[in-house]
């Protein structure tokens, strides 16, 4: 009997050396940029963050300007072109600081892919997450016994090192500090604490604990319960309406994938479920959302008369999908002087990226980050895993303003990186000239030369 690939490839620990402590490094950086909630999120710490990737993978990997002139090649025409189309569409000349973002996360994530080169993503992703999530829940513990020394310690920090820079937020009805590692985002008046993690706010810590929790079992194919233990448990401090849905979607995925875990999910999932009908920021809010959205019509109305308009998720994405159809379907507004495309502000990444580069735009980015979640996880790991990854990073793009953020163009630029791309293309094509159990064989000796080149114990 042919045991399945995703069998064959055993959770395997990673041997520290030069190669994954730099991957490890790497990929520390994107996820501390893109919580957005420290000074590394702006464009000019992201441009010296960028800079400083690029001399890592340049002294790890002699090939790092070819990889980053490929997909920096790629990327600039693509922005190049869009530029040209906005000029002839909407005769405006786009400014090119509203494109210098994206160019830089082409660069850094380019240079991230090159320092990667060997080594097991998801698995390093996971880990970070996972050690992450501790930091998190031991400041979070500080936090809810004494909140006023942690954040005046956090406070001392931040003008020690000089990175007040997000006094804008630290506003008489926000408490705000953010040093790296951990954020601290509360109404001041809330009887609520909740766990921001190393982002702007729960939500986002949300997301990267289930992309943990997601990760973990693709990696394992089993709950280990410690660690699953305090995904849960860090998850539930954030209090996330998303968080919960998500979480409740990776639990039935789990049940239908595997069903030796039926017993200990189906009870977890049940309760999740109870938890999420009858806490506050549960189904109370998706259903309030729902009924108390605005009309289109009200939303136009308010955006015409008023500066610095906010919508909620549903309602964004409806006026965006409206908006952007009637007067830039193809390009949308990014880069123009369009009053209403200034003036509105959305917490939901899909309303911006239709708003930012319309329906054309929206349709090659998503199309791009199928293909790269696909090309990254069915490379290695069970080919099925995939589809959950994509259904997931569908979900928070609609819920929580992902747009510019380095984690998602990290997953949905890699389909450029070009090695993982020889071994999908070879895997793809040996799954459908063998059988089944060939294939299979052929997967288990293309794993173990993958983990032999990592430092991987198989």
């Amino acid at each position: 009997m042919t045991l399945p690939m995703s069998t064959l490839l055993k959770p395997a620990k990673l041997t520290i050396n030069k190669k994954t402590f730099l991957a490890y490094i790497s990929l520390l950086f994107i996820l501390l940029t893109s919580g957005q909630g420290n000074a590394l999120s702006g464009t000019y710490t992201l441009f010296a963050v960028c800079v400083m990737l690029f001399c890592l993978a340049f002294t790890r990997n002699s090939r790092t300007a070819r990889t980053v002139g490929y997909i920096g090649f790629v990327v600039g025409i693509v922005l190049f072109l869009y530029a040209i189309l906005t000029y002839l569409y909407h005769g405006a000349v786009p400014p090119p600081q509203s494109y210098a973002r994206y160019f830089i996360l082409a660069i850094m994530v380019a240079s991230v892919y090159s320092i990667c080169k060997d080594v097991e993503i998801i698995y390093i992703i996971e880990r970070t997450i996972f050690c992450l999530v501790i930091i998190s829940m031991v400041f979070y513990v500080i936090q809810l016994l004494q909140p006023d020394l942690l954040f005046n310690a956090m406070r001392f920090i931040e003008n020690s090192i000089g990175i007040g820079s997000q006094d804008v937020y630290n506003t008489p009805r926000y408490q705000y500090s953010s040093i790296f590692i951990y954020t601290i985002n509360v109404k001041r008046q809330s009887e609520f604490i909740r766990n921001c993690g190393f982002s702007f706010e729960p939500i986002a810590h949300s997301f990267f604990i289930n992309l943990g929790i997601l990760f973990n079992y693709i990696i394992n194919r089993k709950i280990i319960p410690r660690q699953f233990s305090l995904y849960i448990i860090a998850l539930l401090t954030t209090m996330s309406t998303t968080g919960l849905i998500g979480l409740m979607l990776i639990l039935v995925y789990i049940l239908a994938d595997n069903k030796r875990l039926r017993l200990i999910i189906f009870p977890l999932a049940l309760i999740t479920l109870i938890v999420f009908m009858n806490v506050d920021y549960g189904f109370n809010k998706v259903e309030d959302a729902f009924f108390e959205r605005r009309s289109i019509q009200e939303s136009l109305d308010m955006a015409t008369r008023h500066a610095g308009v906010s919508l909620g998720r549903i309602t964004a994405l409806e006026f965006a999908t409206w908006y952007t159809f009637h007067n830039s379907p193809f390009i949308g507004f990014y880069g123009t002087q369009d009053p209403l495309f200034d003036n509105i502000g959305s917490p939901s990444g899909l309303a911006r990226i239709i708003m930012h580069f319309g329906f054309v735009g929206v349709t090659l980015i998503l199309t791009a980050l199928y293909f790269s979640i696909k090309m990254l996880v069915t490379t290695i790991y069970k080919k099925e895993h995939y589809a959950i990854i994509y259904i997931f990073m569908l979900l928070y793009l609609a819920a929580h303003s992902f747009v510019a953020s380095p984690i998602i163009w990290f997953f949905t630029l890699f389909f450029l990186n070009k090695q993982y791309a020889k071994r999908f293309v070879s895997n793809t094509y040996n799954s459908k000239t063998m059988g089944h159990g060939d294939a299979a064989l052929a997967g288990q000796r293309s794993s173990r030369s993958i983990c032999d080149q990592r430092g991987m114990a198989t």
